[in-house]
Order: structure tokens, then C-alpha cells, then sequence
């Protein structure tokens, strides 16, 4: 961090490394000792279970949060763009210093996607940041960000795992007692990888006499994890084991750690007392009141396996690894207790809420935690049913998506109802609910500008709505599929589906699509070179029109502006300017 004095120009400083190396850590480090240095600074954490690309996290609650520190009304900026536009030049107007920790869950983690950012909101505000200004931002990540790649104003610091010397000192520190040598062969073995270095620390001073020959007491760990995972999953597998009574049943330790793995998120109190009170077997039957504060006293300063939040003492956490592992164990070894915790998570949080439909993205927030805990639970077609379909997209109307302009919300709530985003839908919808998922999934991939990942959903909602008979949705879905191939450049197969489009909507009596699809397979031939064959479409389209809607005589909207560019390059100045005199009309 050294860098932030010596190098004026830098606007973004982004630390790179893996999980459990100490990005966090040392950024809090940082600012402890420097925040009666910095006159403002906006501090947000995006960190969840992993990179997977299962993850979709949407920045809306880091902007809601942001404008809440300015006193400004984050709805009097309606787009994505906007709202980015406004955050950034409040943060450069007031000189203010904003931590962005844990951003990969908003990154793309697959390969070929080189770490580019899923979120509109938060790409523009990078790129704004990635200037020339007055205030400065921090990243930590475990991907690089794409966008910030080659910046004039961009530096990165990849965070390498400690140096044999460094690992030493940090065991040393901890109290395990050992010769250098036997130390730094240990820290060898983990490869210098600081939480596996500080839970094997812990570990050893406080169940195994502090000796650092008895690690290999430690059972090892086959799963599918990669090696430093494994290493610090091989740690947790001991306390897994430590906090085991001698009747095989979870003590309250573990219990506790259990519950935090229900979460990806750090967790109030008063949320895991609903858990408590509703005496869960294998989770939280029989534990008592002074057990629990013992165990919260004891993984915080014992252990050291919960996170500590000076500014909110009612919060539990603890590292993302940890949770991911403890949460693992209690699905795979205790399902009905993951089940029957996440039930009753669900139906907490789907029960805030006092309006049945509430009107801002903030309001709907306990929703999209209900629709994940439901979805977790094997829920989901009741969470669709019951929140999801008639609370957040209030039915037909998309109002998430379209009323709200909260597209990458609208995505991370669908997520949910994918085994694999975006490739299979959970089985446990009904075949009506399957179709219908994944072409919203494909909508909003599609709004975001994520073409390539849409059309994967979009093709599935196609066949299913076919083999419903339901050729109106088919119609609308294969006129959307046949955009994403043009604006992936994939011409032939653009066609294809136009033509396609056009079949379906003429099958489905729908004069409306009938007459919109048209223009879209017309829109593709004028842009695959084939103007004569786009003309009569659009020809045919506003016959249509004309015959089956009421309203103007010519074709208007996006519709007349596709026809508008056809007709342009034919030399047809004077019928454009008449089209473009009938849409003042319709606009006045």
C-alpha cells in the first residue's frame, strides 16, 4: 500500500490474490491506522462463497448504501449508467476514498471471460473511476478486472502467499512452539498460505499442546478443492472433529459454525435466534442460551474463527472459506437440518416486508433473501409462487427489470432457480415455470449486454414452449434469439430464426408479433446484405398494422425506425422525414 504516497496519479489500486491470503486483513490493517488520515471514505464488501460462475451478485445495495451517506435519493436516477455517473462524481466532488473489498462475485470466474464484470453499474463506475480525478478507489479480488486492464491511472498489486520466513513469524506469533526448521517446513506445506497458517496456529494452541509435530494428527482431506483450499480445509476438518462430542453430536462450536454456513453474507443475531427458537435436530435442538454465548466468546477470541465488526457488535461472520466448508458439511451430512433451516429462513424473511409489493429495489431486499433461502431449501416452485412471480416481478409486468431498471437484481433473484446458470433450470419447477425462468434469465443476460450467455437459456425456453404448444411464447423468444445471434455476428444462423420467429407468430394468431417479428427478421436480411427480401417484410408488417391495430397508418416506434434505416440508404430522405413527422405526432 506503499503506493498510495508514491504514486499521485494511480485512481484505482486493485489487489489481487486468491481467497485466504490476507487481502481483507491487511486492507483493514490499512485503514485502522489511517482513518483519522481520511476525511470520508465509503467502505463496501461484495465477498460470498467463492468465484464460481453459480454466483450472481448484484451492486445495487453498495449504490443504495452510498447515496444513504450523501443524503441523496437514489431514485431520482432511473439506469444503471446513471447511477454510476452520479455516484462517481459524488466520490470525486467530495474527495472521498471507496474500498470496494471482495469483488469477485461480480466477476465472470469462468475461463474466457478473463475476469470481466457481470454488473452494468459497477463496469461504468470503474471505468469513470479509472480517470483522472480527486479521490481514489481500492479493489480486492481474486480475478484481475478486465476493464481495468492497461489503464493510464490503474495499478495492480498481485498478493503473493507468505515468504517461508514471514509464515514462520506469523506460527511463532500464535505460540506454536517448535524448532525454525520444523516451522518453516510446515509452512512449506501449505505453501505460505495465511489462513491455513493461522487456523493450523490456532489449532495447535489450543487442542494439540502447541507442538508443531502433532499436525500430522490431522486427517487428510480428499475432495474436490484445489490445493490450498484443501490445505485449509484439512484445518477446518479438525475442529470439525474437536467440536464433536464422544456420542458423535455437534457441540455448540460447531453448531454455530453450522449456521454461519446457512450464509454468505455476515449474519445479525436476532436472524440465527429464529433458528434457535425453532429447534432444529442436529442444528440447534437443545442448545442453551449460556452454550451460545460460550461458543460466539470462544471461536472470537479462542479459536479466532469469527470476524469481528466494531461498528456492529450484533453481526457474526466469519471467513468466506469457513463458511463455505462448515455450510458443505451440514448439507452433505445433516440435510434435513440445511433443509429445514433455509424453510424457515424463508418464510422469515418473505414475512418483513409489511407492502406485498414493494417499490424500491432496498424495500424488496428481505424478498430476494427469501427467494434464496426458499430455493435452498428445494422450495422453488413455492418461492416462485409465492414471492418471486406476484412480489418482485409482480407477474407479467417484469417490474423489477423493466420498472425499476434493476436488471442485474432481476438476474440474481432467477439465479436462484438454476441448478446451473444459465444452463439448467431446477427440476423442481413445473415444466410451465421452467420454460418461463429461463427466458426471463435470457432477457435480462441479454439487457446486460451478455449476449453470448443468453442464448443458451433463450434456445431451452424456445424448445419447451414448443413442446407445450404455446407458440406465442415461442415466437417472442425466437425473435429475441435471433437478435442475440446478429449482435454476435452469427448471420446465418440470425436468419434462420428470423424466418423461424415469423412461422411461430403467424401459427399463434398473434397479429401483434406477427407484424413485430416481421421487422426483426427483416432488420437481420437488410444487415446480411439482402435488402429486397427486408423490404417486402417490412412491407408486409405494416400492412399488418394497418389491418389488425388501431393507431397510426405507418410502421413507428423501434419498428418504424428499423424500416426508417432500410428505405435511408435506398435515397427515400422525403418518406423518412414523413415517418419521422408522424412519430413527433404519436409523441406529442
Amino acid at each position: 500500500l506503499l503506493g498510495l504516497n508514491v504514486c499521485p496519479n494511480n485512481r484505482v489500486i486493485q489487489f489481487i490474490a486468491s481467497g485466504g491470503t490476507g487481502k481483507t486483513k491487511l486492507l483493514r490493517h490499512w485503514l485502522n491506522k489511517r482513518e483519522n488520515q481520511i476525511d470520508n471514505y465509503l467502505v463496501w464488501s461484495f465477498y460470498s462463497q467463492g468465484t464460481s460462475d453459480s454466483k450472481q451478485v448484484s451492486a445495487t445495495p453498495l449504490f443504495t448504501e452510498a447515496f444513504k451517506a450523501f443524503g441523496v435519493d437514489a431514485s431520482d436516477y432511473n439506469t444503471d449508467e446513471d447511477r454510476a455517473d452520479a455516484l462517481a462524481d459524488l466520490l470525486t466532488e467530495h474527495q472521498c476514498l471507496l474500498v470496494l473489498d471482495g469483488l469477485e462475485p461480480l466477476q465472470h470466474g469462468g475461463s474466457g471471460f478473463n475476469g470481466q464484470l457481470k454488473d452494468r453499474a459497477m463496469k461504468r463506475l470503474l471505468q469513470r473511476l479509472a480517470q483522472q480525478h480527486s479521490s481514489l478507489c481500492i479493489v480486492t479480488t481474486r480475478i484481475q478486472v478486465h476493464e481495468l486492464r492497461d489503464r493510464a491511472h490503474v495499478i495492480s498489486h498481485p498478493l503473493d502467499n507468505l515468504h517461508t520466513d514471514d509464515g514462520l513469524q506469523l506460527l511463532r506469533s500464535l505460540a506454536v512452539r517448535g524448532s525454525d526448521k520444523e516451522l518453516q517446513t510446515a509452512v512449506s506445506e501449505v505453501e505460505g498460505h495465511a489462513l491455513t497458517l493461522h487456523l493450523l496456529g490456532n489449532a495447535l494452541t489450543t487442542h494439540l499442546g502447541s507442538d508443531i509435530r502433532k499436525r500430522d494428527t490431522l486427517e487428510e482431506l480428499v475432495d474436490d478443492f484445489d490445493e490450498q483450499g484443501r490445505h485449509a480445509f484439512k484445518v477446518m476438518q479438525g475442529y470439525q472433529h474437536w467440536f464433536t462430542n464422544d456420542n458423535g453430536e455437534p457441540m455448540a462450536e460447531l453448531q454455530l459454525l453450522y449456521l454461519l454456513g446457512l450464509f454468505d453474507h455476515p449474519i445479525e443475531m436476532a436472524v440465527l435466534q429464529i433458528l434457535w427458537d425453532k429447534q432444529i435436530p442436529c442444528l440447534t435442538a437443545g442448545l442453551r442460551a449460556k452454550a451460545w454465548k460460550v461458543a460466539v466468546r470462544d471461536l472470537r477470541d479462542k479459536h479466532r474463527l469469527l470476524s469481528q465488526h466494531g461498528e456492529r457488535p450484533d453481526l457474526l461472520d466469519s471467513h468466506p472459506l469457513i463458511r463455505e466448508y462448515f455450510g458443505r458439511q451440514l448439507q452433505q451430512k445433516q440435510p434435513e437440518a440445511w433443509q429445514q433451516a433455509h424453510e424457515a429462513l424463508y418464510h422469515y424473511y418473505k414475512a418483513i416486508p409489511k407492502d406485498k409489493q414493494p417499490g424500491s429495489v432496498e424495500a424488496m431486499q428481505p424478498l430476494f433473501h427469501a427467494v434464496a433461502h426458499g430455493c435452498a431449501a428445494g422450495l422453488h416452485q413455492q418461492a416462485l409462487d409465492e414471492v418471486c412471480y406476484p412480489r418482485i416481478r409482480r407477474e407479467h409486468k417484469g417490474y423489477l427489470a423493466k420498472d425499476l431498471c434493476a436488471v442485474s437484481d432481476d438476474l440474481a433473484v432467477l439465479a436462484h432457480f438454476f441448478s446451473q446458470p444459465w444452463m439448467v433450470v431446477s427440476e423442481n419447477l413445473r415444466a410451465k415455470w421452467q420454460a418461463a425462468v429461463s427466458s426471463w434469465a435470457g432477457y435480462c443476460l441479454g439487457a446486460l449486454g451478455r449476449f453470448g450467455e443468453a442464448v443458451v437459456p433463450v434456445q431451452a425456453s424456445i424448445e419447451m414452449f414448443i413442446k407445450q404448444s404455446r407458440l406465442q411464447d415461442a415466437a417472442q423468444n425466437a425473435n429475441n434469439l435471433s437478435e442475440l445471434k446478429l449482435n454476435l455476428g452469427f448471420m446465418s444462423d440470425a436468419i434462420i430464426i428470423g424466418e423461424r420467429s415469423v412461422d411461430y407468430a403467424d401459427q399463434s394468431g398473434d397479429y401483434g408479433l406477427s407484424m413485430s417479428n416481421r421487422t426483426t427478421y427483416a432488420d437481420v436480411l437488410h444487415k446480411a446484405g439482402q435488402p429486397t427480401k427486408a423490404l417486402t417484410l417490412f412491407v408486409e408488417a405494416e400492412k399488418i398494422q394497418k389491418k389488425y391495430l388501431p393507431g397510426p397508418p405507418l410502421l413507428y416506434s423501434f419498428f418504424g425506425f428499423r424500416y426508417c434505416e432500410l428505405i435511408l440508404t435506398q435515397g427515400r430522405t422525403s418518406e423518412v422525414i414523413k415517418r419521422g413527422n408522424q412519430s413527433i405526432r404519436i409523441s406529442t
